[in-house]
């Protein structure tokens, strides 16, 4: 899966637009070996919606935001809404601090808009229908407390990447948030996070799950298949 976030703040709508520019290119270079997930900024609304609708409609599967604002801010509703009725994934990065002496520390993230899990169990109260993707417990984040909060919202998925993949964490997850909703993702960390998952107390069926079959069942749910 391929994206490409704007990553800095204050940006114009133009950025977004070249950003998913490049991705449809490498989509259409090599066809057989990329999918491509759009981004978009709510703050934008006429446009981000026109964009999402151009990006589908170029064969884009999926939606990939960053800290642009809080995944359960107002300004997202109409692009949930809208991403629901196409039954496809809404990525956002996410954070939770690292707590001490068994307190998480108030935020600790590093941004003040990143999403925390009590945004997620948040929008995911809100809409039942939609399918979001909490990005990613392996980032040097509290990831026990985050997998307590979304235990019990089952239309949040979770991907394990990062570059600080703890020993136990990929159990740990399994056991709050079951073998179907976890998520392969690298974070460009190849051999954390796949050494993470190989050593892991998992059979091979859950770890095929988990590297491909978990989320090729959401893409299906768009209309999309990696197989």
């Amino acid at each position: 899966m391929a994206s490409k976030p704007v990553t800095l703040p204050d940006r114009p709508f133009q950025d977004y637009i070249d950003n998913n520019n490049e991705i449809l290119r490498a989509m259409k270079l090599y066809p057989d070996r990329f999918l491509g997930q759009f981004t978009i900024n709510p703050v934008y609304a006429r446009e981000s919606l026109e964009e999402i609708k151009r990006c589908v409609g170029s064969g884009m599967s999926g939606l990939k935001i960053y800290y642009e604002v809080k995944i359960n801010n107002p300004l997202y509703y109409p692009v949930i809404e809208k991403m629901a009725d196409l039954k496809m994934v809404i990525l956002i990065h996410s954070y939770s601090g690292i707590g001490r002496g068994g307190y998480r520390t108030k935020y600790g993230n590093l941004y003040p808009n990143e999403s925390t899990p009590e945004d997620f169990a948040d929008i995911a109260s809100r809409y039942p229908e939609a399918i979001f993707q909490f990005a990613h417990i392996g980032a040097g984040c509290d990831w026990q407390y985050e997998c307590k909060i979304l235990k019990d919202f089952p239309n949040i998925y979770v991907d394990v990447s990062g570059s600080n993949n703890e020993a136990g964490m990929i159990d740990y997850a399994i056991n709050y948030l079951g073998e179907d909703r976890l998520l392969y993702g690298s974070d460009n960390s190849y051999y954390q996070s796949i050494g993470n998952i190989l050593s892991s107390d998992l059979t091979d069926a859950q770890r095929q799950k988990i590297f491909f079959g978990n989320y090729n069942k959401l893409l299906i749910k768009g209309g999309f298949n990696a197989d």
